[in-house]
């Protein structure tokens, strides 16, 4: 595994932390019980977290940047399972002892994570049922997330889930217009999407009569509401 950075986590990211889905449910005891000796582990651009199938010792949340899940095949190329960004955890329902990483985890972009120790955690929910069981929750809800995602990626026309896409890299959608880099290149975000660059290209220049500005990665989104309205069929 290639070397970190270990560094101090901030009021922004206790705050990140705390609304996360796997801590949502928890109570502020449960919860200072779990983050008691969190680390914060920095990356930079195709830095490596983990490789598939090493022994998930583990799980992370990511703090700032983008990070690729990964599947390697056996003609050496790559599949993006997933690009997770700020406030979204991973690796998590793999604490189990004895477990091993599905998919190698890549840094997409300098990046920071909270890390969370598998042994320890299994520790505390050892000790606190609870804890287990915010786990479990969290869980399922990104299981219905991956359905519903799937579910988009067969039903839905292409400008839309581009749409959706790029609503999600904004980040905060409550504001009218929003100005951003995109965090991995336009070839992983059509492989997650399913197709082709040129498809992707494609796909943004027809975003352009709802507002929607791209070049060289950049995105310029002038009207957000009517994005949102747009990637959800209204």
């Amino acid at each position: 595994m290639t070397d970190r950075i270990s560094r101090r986590l901030d009021e922004e990211d206790w705050r990140l932390i705390r609304n996360a889905s796997i801590f949502a449910s928890l109570n502020e005891d449960d919860f200072r019980s779990m983050s008691g000796e969190l680390r914060c582990d920095a990356f930079d651009k195709g830095q490596v977290l983990f490789y598939e199938d090493e022994p998930a010792a583990a799980f992370y949340l990511v703090l700032e940047g983008w990070v690729l899940l990964l599947r390697d095949k056996a003609d050496g190329s790559r599949t993006v399972i997933k690009i997770l960004g700020p406030g979204e955890s991973f690796a998590e329902a793999l604490v189990g002892e004895g477990e091993r990483y599905p998919v190698t985890a890549e840094a997409a972009s300098s990046c920071r994570m909270a890390r969370f120790d598998s042994a320890r955690f299994r520790a505390l929910v050892m000790a606190n049922p609870q804890i287990g069981l915010s786990l479990i929750a969290a869980t399922f809800r990104q299981m219905r997330r991956l359905v519903d995602q799937i579910e988009h990626l067969k039903s839905w026309p292409v400008e839309r889930r581009v749409a959706r896409t790029l609503l999600e890299m904004c980040g905060r959608t409550d504001r009218d217009a929003c100005d951003f880099q995109l965090p991995v290149e336009q070839a992983s975000i059509a492989a997650r999407l399913s197709i082709t660059p040129y498809t992707l290209s494609r796909a943004l220049k027809k975003l352009d009569a709802i507002g929607v500005a791209a070049s060289y990665g950049r995105i310029s989104i002038r009207d957000v509401g009517r994005l949102r309205a747009y990637a959800e069929g209204k």
